[in-house]
């Protein structure tokens, strides 16, 4: 669900579901059996049933190239970005809509500047 969750489409076409409606697959860059730890967000990739399949029959690198990530520490910035994003968005919102404290701050400080030299 983390991987799902981080990538929100599929990685390679950008679909969001599988053809059938239903959730896209988790795909692992290196095989199960050969990773060192194979469910290491940074192995995992979302994608659509046909993206699966393609990517399947490919080399890490092409699979990597195929999805246009330049690496698997991009894949681990993405999930820490989304989990940052994750966890403070509530903040961020309410940031992003308090009115703007800055409108009159400049001609303020002059005032302030012009009565002290004074």
């Amino acid at each position: 669900m983390a991987v799902r969750r981080r990538d929100g489409e599929c990685v390679r076409c950008g679909q969001e579901k599988t053809s059938n409606g239903c959730a896209l697959h988790v795909h692992h860059i290196v095989p199960e059996n050969e990773a060192e730890d194979p469910h290491n967000p940074q192995n995992l990739l979302s994608v659509c049933e046909a993206c699966h399949r393609t990517l399947e029959r490919q080399s890490p690198e092409e699979q990597l190239r195929e999805c246009d990530i330049d690496s698997l520490k991009q894949l681990r910035l993405r999930g820490e970005a989304a989990e940052w994003l994750s966890k403070y968005r509530e903040q961020i919102e309410v940031f992003a809509s308090a009115p703007d404290p800055w409108p009159g701050m400049f001609a303020k400080a002059q005032k302030h500047l012009s009565q002290q030299s004074e």
